[in-house]
């Protein structure tokens, strides 16, 4: 039942709750425990409970990835850097476009 901002909490009657708790020092057996990662959903989806180590979206990635498209994704990957190397101002926008596409907030002016 909702209760308003600032109400007292209802007091509960736990009396029968031992009757029907389960002891803290069970813990299922092996075989349970296998079938249980046996049918688990590893790398099914993004959200999924259990992921293994790899390049793919639903893969986590290791601590060492370089971002070198080896063990992980490349880090600019699908990104194109234009302008003219002579003047490097026409470089600036569109290296601040791709670094927007990985996240930074662009705050220039």
């Amino acid at each position: 039942m909702a209760r308003a901002y600032g109400q007292a909490r209802e007091e509960r009657d736990d009396t029968n709750a031992s009757a029907t708790a389960m002891p803290t020092d069970r813990k299922p057996d092996a075989q349970t425990v296998l079938d249980f990662h046996t049918h688990a959903d590893t790398d099914t989806r993004d959200t999924a409970i259990h992921h293994t180590l790899g390049v793919s979206g639903t893969q986590a990635s290791p601590g060492n990835h370089r971002h070198d498209g080896g063990d992980s994704v490349l880090l600019l990957e699908g990104m194109t850097i234009t302008g003219n190397k002579a003047n490097a101002v026409t470089v600036f926008p569109s290296i601040i476009n791709a670094l927007v596409r990985l996240g930074a907030r662009d705050a220039t002016t």
